[in-house]
């Protein structure tokens, strides 16, 4: 399509600032200081949320970081749901795939089978279907054998 005057638009949203978005809000959620600067939770940075992010969304879960705050919870538990869902949608797509294609092959090995017992009882000759010997024709008037006249 190098002709073509149809241009793809570009995403909504980037890859990068989608990839960096969960650990954005959550640094930015549970990420809270003290009077005196100290990091309360888990979260002490972007990175660092960033790794608890992957391990989530890998649905790891090593439990070394947890969200305090009940929004930190709720978007963990979004991270959770979706990390699931996208990495099941796929499983499921290729064990479909995996399965009728098995399918296909069984019945294949079953075809060649049924081909193999029913040319080695003479099933499928063509005398059993029908035709008749060189030099004789089956008719029901009168005459003998031969072809003709």
């Amino acid at each position: 399509l190098s002709g073509s005057s149809v241009s793809t638009p570009p995403p909504p949203f980037p890859l990068r600032a989608r990839v960096l978005a969960v650990p954005r809000a959550m640094y930015l959620i549970e990420g809270t200081h003290d009077q005196d600067g100290e990091v309360l939770g888990s979260f002490q940075s972007i990175p660092i949320a960033l790794y608890w992010a992957s391990v989530t969304i890998t649905t790891i879960g090593y439990g070394d970081m947890v969200p305090r705050t009940s929004a930190g919870m709720f978007v963990c538990c979004l991270v959770g749901f979706f990390s699931v869902c996208i990495g099941s949608v796929p499983v499921a797509i290729i064990g479909s795939g995996y399965v009728a294609e098995l399918e296909r092959e069984r019945e294949a090995e079953r075809g060649a089978k049924r081909a193999r017992r029913g040319h080695a009882r003479g099933e499928g000759s063509l005398i059993d279907k029908g035709a008749t010997p060189i030099g004789f024709s089956i008719s029901s008037g009168g005459g003998g054998g031969g072809g003709g006249g």
